[in-house]
């Protein structure tokens, strides 16, 4: 059963979408939410792991979003320094799903 801070994050997060889509007066335009970063020494608490969540099930509930993972990028810790960083440009950003009922 989700936390009541997972139903109020996610109905505030529906309703920016939604707000975008009608001030853009563009329903169909995508809507991508990317993961928050998880790094050595600083673990996720509960509404962090919630947040996620949310932004997880989106594709499932709000047609034309996405959900892009980043568990598979490098940190700044990690990465050598010849390295570019990852941009929304980048083939490691390629959301997994895109809903379009």
């Amino acid at each position: 059963m989700p936390g009541r801070g997972l139903v109020a994050y996610a109905a505030k997060l529906h309703a920016l979408i939604n707000h975008f889509h009608v001030e853009l007066r563009a329903p169909n335009v995508p809507f991508i939410v990317g993961q928050l970063g998880r790094f050595a020494g600083s673990p996720w608490n509960e509404f962090k792991t919630e947040v996620d969540r949310a932004h997880r099930e989106l594709p499932a509930k709000i047609p034309h979003t996405a959900f892009v993972a980043s568990e598979s990028w490098p940190t700044k810790a990690t990465r050598p320094i010849s390295t570019p960083t990852p941009t929304a440009n980048s083939a490691v950003a390629t959301p997994r799903r895109i809903s379009g009922r």
